[in-house]
């Protein structure tokens, strides 16, 4: 059992949003990933073309589920109420909320674990970046093509 709050599904989905994941319906998007232990609790998604990871500190249980996208669609909230997943004896996976004080459950398919990439090691030391940096972003993402027509010239690697 994964417990998250449901701010936190809501973030996900701006985030994917500007990433471009998840806008055109009936496409096959790459599932989130929510993996705990004893560190905490990270959530990721991996596709070819971008690794998004958050990172939640907190000791845990030990577990991994994967959950389509539409989860995040169904439980997304601006409070920090818990969403908590879990996997069922039919091997789908149940998500439990409230919504205003009325329980909510939602049953999902498992995504195939096949097509899930695999989000590179987190390295082994971390140091700020200087506040530049942010400036330089700003100036690259302006400079993107919103319609590329080459990899390369409508993706920014940070």
């Amino acid at each position: 059992m994964i417990t998250f709050p449901r701010s936190l599904a809501r973030m996900w989905r701006a985030v994917l949003r500007q990433a471009g994941i998840g806008r055109k319906r009936g496409a096959s998007w790459p599932p989130i990933s929510f993996l705990a232990d004893r560190h905490g609790l990270r959530t990721e998604v991996t596709s070819p073309q971008i690794d998004i990871r958050h990172f939640i500190p907190g000791a845990l249980h030990e577990e991994t589920i994967r959950v389509p996208l539409d989860l995040l669609e169904a439980c997304a909230g601006t409070r920090d109420d818990p969403v908590t997943l879990e996997v069922d004896k039919e091997g789908r996976i149940v998500a439990r909320w409230e919504d205003r004080g009325v329980p909510q459950t939602a049953g999902f398919g498992c995504p195939d674990s096949e097509k899930v990439l695999h989000f590179g090691d987190m390295p082994a030391t971390m140091k700020p970046n200087p506040g530049l940096l942010w400036t330089a972003l700003r100036h690259a993402v302006d400079s993107a093509d919103k319609e590329p027509i080459r990899y390369a010239l409508g993706n920014i690697m940070w």
